[in-house]
């Protein structure tokens, strides 16, 4: 039983570290929490539930075969609860990973719960990247724990140590790491259109790590993660939409003074080591969207906004919410701007240009690499 008095059951050959198995079972109930909360996860969160196995049973398996010396203590107690995900595909749906992901222009990551899986040596898998170029690998005898990256066209293979206090937890560490992170996340479409999974950008629920502004009924909420995978770069995810009659700062089309408004252009001020640089352009990363109440239509334009056009949202899924991703490099600061729209819609004939504004929200290196 754990602190709560809630019984668990795990094989008697598990050999478990008591302090360990109760760590291991507040952060699983943790999880459980997030996949049952409708109001955080929607219908997300049962089908991840649904992909996890049952704890293993350590009498006799993979890791310990040669490496019963080995700093398995906090290994095993994490997997006694859950030991992996399914992964691939399930009535034409991709299955969402534990550990959710994040996308920016061509590279998409999005990480699984892996079952005990032998890399080489002592070294064990235990979360996979959907396109298989990122791992993270326990060290059963060291207890470390290393992220590998695979090789791509750009950038070579590499690995990246994890760092959470002693090698003896480093494991449970890590993993209790994430599952309270988990209700600082958001659940989403990583592409317009795409599969559902958890969003590793801060949301509104970690108000230090995200800003959220209203300009006349327009909300913006931006936060960014670092990305040591694609060049050591902040990925940073903007997500906008005009409110509704029952949430907060909401306005009426007569108060804000039209039904529609149409994204014209960005404006960026970027600060880093003290230096500051200005970003503008027309769009974002291609899109003019074009927002209205509780809706939005994903515009792109393919001749320099002359005319324009709804890109396909995947058999007419879409999100409350416009989101992109872009990126910028460079040290820690932080980044604010403004979007300017226009009432009405570009091609819509006289409409006011207002500016839309992006509160401050921060660049910042994690403490210790987490994924």
């Amino acid at each position: 039983r754990d602190e709560h008095g809630q019984q668990f059951d795990v094989s008697p050959s598990a050999q478990l570290v008591g302090p360990y198995f109760l760590r291991a079972a507040s952060l699983w109930r943790k999880i459980e929490q997030f996949c049952s909360d409708e109001s955080l996860t929607g219908d997300l969160g049962p089908m991840i539930q649904s992909t996890l196995h049952p704890g293993v049973r350590f009498g006799r398996s993979l890791v310990d075969e040669g490496y019963q010396d080995g700093k398995l203590s906090a290994f095993k107690a994490v997997y006694s609860f859950y030991a992996g995900q399914s992964l691939g595909d399930r009535d034409g749906m991709v299955l969402p990973g534990l550990f959710g992901g994040y996308n920016v222009y061509d590279h998409l990551s999005h990480s699984c719960w892996s079952s005990p899986e032998v890399l080489t040596g002592s070294k064990v898998v235990v979360t996979k990247d959907v396109n298989d170029l990122k791992l993270t690998v326990f060290d059963v005898q060291s207890g470390d724990l290393r992220i590998y990256f695979r090789s791509t066209r750009s950038h070579p293979p590499f690995t990246k140590a994890v760092r959470y206090g002693n090698s003896d937890d480093q494991i449970l560490r890590w993993f209790e790491n994430h599952a309270n992170l988990l209700q600082k996340y958001s659940v989403g479409r990583l592409t317009p259109g795409g599969f559902k999974s958890i969003l590793r950008y801060p949301s509104l629920n970690d108000p230090t790590n995200c800003s959220r502004a209203v300009t006349r009924g327009v909300e913006v909420v931006a936060s960014s993660i670092y990305a040591v995978e694609i060049g050591g770069i902040f990925v940073f995810s903007i997500r906008m939409r005009m409110l509704r009659p029952e949430e907060p700062d909401y306005m009426s089309p007569e108060e804000r003074g039209f039904d529609t408004c149409q994204l014209v252009s960005r404006h960026w001020r970027i600060t880093q080591g003290g230096e500051v640089t200005q970003v503008t352009g027309e769009g974002v990363v291609g899109y003019y969207p074009l927002l209205r109440e509780g809706d939005h239509e994903s515009l792109v334009s393919d001749d320099g906004g002359r005319t324009f056009h709804e890109e396909d949202s995947g058999g007419g899924i879409r999100e409350k919410y416009f989101s992109y991703q872009s990126c910028t490099d460079g040290g820690e600061g932080s980044m604010e701007g403004y979007f300017q729209f226009k009432a009405g819609s570009i091609l819509g004939g006289a409409g006011e240009v207002f500016d839309v504004r992006v509160a401050p929200f921060p660049l910042k290196f994690p403490q210790c690499y987490q994924y």
